[in-house]
Formats: C-alpha cells, sequence, structure tokens
C-alpha cells in the first residue's frame, strides 16, 4: 500500500550496543525490528512524509528517542522526508503531539492515507488511543489511521518467537492488562500522574503541542 504519512511510534532509545531493544524488562519490545520496518516501508514508500515521535528526556527539552530514530533512518534512508516529533512519554501523549503538530501546520488531512507503523501487539492499544486522542484534541480532522505491524513488514529472526516465547507472552498479557484498565476506566497515564514532576514544566512550556484541550484547562487551573 502507498501512504502519504507514516506515524513511527518509538519503543525506546538505543542501547549501549547501538540497538534499539528488542527485549527489555524480561519481555519482549521489539524496538530494533520496528525500526527496521520502518526503514524497509520507505523503499516502497519514499514520497511518504515519516513522522518519528518519541518522548521527551526526564526534565530536559531533549528527546534521545527521537533523536536515535531519525539518525538511524536518515543513515539508512538519506533521501527520507523525516519529520520529528517529541511528545510526553507514552502512546496517548504521543499520538497527541502528532495530531496537535499537524493542526499547527494547517494541514488539510481528509484525503490523505495515514499509516501507523507499531509491534503487532502495541497496534490494539495504539489504535484505541488514535481514536480518543482524535475526540479529545478537538483541533483536527484525522482519518482512520491504517495499521502496519512491524513483523509483516521485515523477516524476523529465525525461531526468536519459538526460543523466547516467555517474553512474548509476558508482553501480551501485559497489553491485555493495559485494554482491561481502559475498558474499566483506571488507566494510569505514565506522563502527567506517575511522573509528573519529571514532565510538567516542558509540558507547561509546549502545552499547545503536548496536551489535549482538557489537560490544558487543568494545568491552567492548577497555576
Amino acid at each position: 500500500m502507498k501512504y502519504d504519512k507514516v506515524i513511527i511510534l518509538c519503543a525506546d532509545k538505543k542501547g549501549d550496543n547501538g540497538k534499539f531493544p528488542d527485549f527489555q524488562d524480561g519481555m519482549y519490545l521489539g524496538g530494533q525490528i520496528r525500526m527496521n520496518a520502518a526503514a524497509d516501508l520507505y523503499k516502497s514508500n519514499p514520497s511518504a512524509e515519516y513522522f518519528v515521535v518519541g518522548g521527551y528526556d526526564p526534565k530536559a527539552e531533549t528527546s534521545c528517542k527521537v533523536s536515535d530514530m531519525e539518525c538511524f533512518l536518515k543513515e539508512k534512508n538519506p533521501a527520507a522526508n523525516i519529520k520529528t516529533v517529541k511528545s510526553l512519554p507514552c502512546t496517548f501523549h504521543n499520538f497527541v503531539a502528532v495530531f496537535n503538530t499537524w493542526k499547527q501546520e494547517g494541514n488539510d488531512l481528509q484525503a490523505e492515507k495515514i499509516g501507523l507503523l507499531t509491534n503487532l501487539y502495541h497496534l490494539p492499544r495504539a489504535l484505541r488511543f488514535a481514536v480518543e486522542v482524535r475526540i479529545k484534541t478537538s483541533r483536527i480532522e484525522v482519518p482512520p489511521l491504517i495499521p502496519i505491524c512491524a513483523e509483516s513488514v521485515v523477516v524476523l529472526p529465525d525461531q526468536n518467537m519459538y526460543n523466547r516465547e516467555t517474553e512474548y507472552l509476558l508482553r501480551l498479557d501485559s497489553e491485555r492488562r493495559g485494554l482491561k484498565d481502559l475498558e474499566r476506566g483506571t488507566y494510569d497515564d505514565n506522563c502527567l500522574n506517575k511522573k509528573r514532576n519529571q514532565f510538567i514544566d516542558v509540558a507547561k512550556k509546549f502545552s499547545e503541542i503536548l496536551l489535549t484541550l482538557d489537560e490544558v484547562r487543568e494545568i491552567q487551573g492548577a497555576n
């Protein structure tokens, strides 16, 4: 399929070995697989815009995740049209920052095909958040995103899923529990709840990009 835009969600920054982690904290993460898929996708979509999005570093206005993603893709495909988007560090706020950025740029997206690239395990929750953000931002009309499964784009390491099945299953169970909390309305945001002190300053400074309208009102009311 041909895409006009592709959102690439960050798994994590590069490790000391120079690679994005495929396994972390005893679970599958798929960071290198995700980025390899992004590089491969360019071969069939050289004219697309690629939006790499990842969280700010704690108490800083930088993002190692975004920088690592951009450098990797530029190294693989120097001519790629890559746009960097820094966000608060959770999937929900990844979409908030991307959609608000498009709003500020005045993009008319209705006729565009927009892909969402992430790992298979992550797609259900990511698509759920994308819908919620479209409702909560109320700033831009974004067409439904087209899911792109990283594991369907690249050749996977031989027998990897079978040799490390426990780590894959633990990741799936983690995602299941996250979706369950979303249904119950008890999902705990990783940015403005768990790690509020680390990110509140940057959230206030760039609120028009980083926050939903309700979050902007909440922060303004707290001042």
